[in-house]
């Protein structure tokens, strides 16, 4: 049994290493192909330079990462607190979500073209790192609850034999 409670923590934590790994990855990715020539610092008034500096993809991206590790915090608030399957719910929701998205990306994507098998391999690869960048942190906070849940639910031999 402490195994297999390990083993949700193991597995919370090699999905959030992944997940900041993409992450990170991305960013990186992003940052080395921004020219510096497209700098907003020329923009005179405040709303002028915040959609300059939403314009660019690295900016964007980086708002994103915060974003996804901000709601990995909420569920795993209500993973800890709340029953797992009322906090699974939440979990599901942002999956859904992030599947409608995608699907509504393929059918875009898809129409202006014939699909090739590469192409299909290509979709999927980027499906899947969008996946593991907006859903890996929310599904390793929501391992981790889990996991503080069965621990805390566990009687402790001391307070058993007091």
């Amino acid at each position: 049994m402490a195994s297999r409670k390990r083993g949700v923590l193991w597995v919370a934590l090699i999905v959030a290493f992944i997940a900041a790994a993409v992450q990170i990855g991305v960013l990186v990715m992003l940052w080395s192909r921004f020219d510096s020539r497209l700098s907003c610092d020329r923009m005179i008034y405040w709303d002028e330079w915040l959609a300059c500096m939403q314009s660019h993809e690295h900016i964007l991206f980086s708002e994103l990462a915060v974003a996804a590790w901000v709601v990995a915090g909420i569920v795993g608030t209500l993973g800890r607190f709340l029953p797992l399957y009322i906090s699974f719910i939440f979990l599901a929701g942002i999956a859904i979500l992030l599947a409608l998205l995608l699907i509504g990306f393929w059918l875009e994507w898809s129409r202006s073209r014939t699909i090739s098998f590469s192409d299909v391999l290509y979709f999927t690869f980027n499906a899947g790192l969008v996946l593991l960048f907006a859903l890996g942190p929310s599904v390793c906070a929501w391992l981790l609850a889990y996991h503080k849940r069965k621990k805390r639910a566990q009687p402790q031999l001391s307070t058993v034999f007091e």
